[in-house]
C-alpha cells in the first residue's frame, strides 16, 4: 500500500487553524498512515533479531503568495512541533530509522535538504511564501527522488508522502503527475 496524501489548509478568516491544531492533524496524520503502511510490514515476533530499517517521508508544502502571514507562521510553528513530536515517539521501533525530506514550492521548488535526513537529526528551516503556486516542478523533483534507490532502498517499506495546500495550482501538472503514478514506487 502506497499513500499519497493531500491537505489543504485554507480556513475562513473567522475561524483560524491555530498552530497547535495543524501539528496535532499533521502528527496524528502521518502517524496512522505511517505505522499502517510500515510498521505492520516489519517483523516482530518474539527471538526475531531486526535490522535497521529506514522509512522515507516526504512532505511537499505550498509555500506560494497566498501563504503569507498568519499561515506560513503556523505551518511553520506546526512542522518545527510535528518533528519534535514524531521523534519523541515511544511507539516507534527502535530499529525504524524515519527519514523526511522536505519540498516546499511556489514559482520554483527546492528541497530543503538534498538527501532525506534522520528525524533525530532534522533541523527546521522555517520557509517564507511568496510567488504562484505551480505543482508540476515539485511532482517532477518528488518523482526523481521517489526513484533515486539510495532514497527509497527497501522495498519492505513504502514511502509516505504528504502535500500541504491553501488552494488550487496554477499551472498543468497532469504529464507530471501521470509520470509520478507510473513510478514503479507507487
Amino acid at each position: 500500500l502506497n499513500v499519497l496524501l493531500s491537505i489543504e489548509i485554507s480556513r475562513p478568516l473567522n475561524n483560524p487553524l491555530s498552530s497547535t491544531s495543524v501539528i496535532t492533524v499533521l502528527y496524528w496524520i502521518v502517524t496512522l498512515l505511517w505505522f499502517s503502511t510500515t510498521i505492520s510490514k516489519v517483523n516482530t515476533s518474539p527471538g526475531t533479531i531486526l535490522s535497521i530499517t529506514t522509512s522515507f517521508s516526504s512532505i511537499v508544502i505550498d509555500v506560494s503568495g497566498s501563504m503569507a502571514g498568519e499561515k506560513i507562521m503556523r505551518l511553520n510553528s506546526a512542522m518545527r512541533g510535528f518533528i519534535n513530536e514524531f521523534y519523541h515517539n515511544p511507539s516507534i521501533p527502535s530499529n525504524v530509522e524515519f527519514r523526511l525530506s522536505v519540498l516546499p514550492y511556489s514559482t520554483e521548488a527546492q528541497w530543503q535538504y538534498n538527501t532525506p535526513v534522520d528525524l533525530a537529526c532534522y533541523k527546521w528551516i522555517d520557509l517564507e511564501s511568496s510567488g504562484l503556486t505551480n505543482l508540476a516542478k515539485p511532482i517532477s523533483l518528488l518523482n526523481m527522488k521517489l526513484l533515486d534507490k539510495e532514497v527509497v532502498s527497501s522495498p519492505l517499506l513504502s514511502p509516505l508522502i504528504v502535500f500541504i495546500t491553501d488552494g488550487q495550482p496554477t499551472d498543468s501538472y497532469s504529464k507530471e503527475y501521470s509520470l509520478l503514478k507510473s513510478n514503479p514506487v507507487f
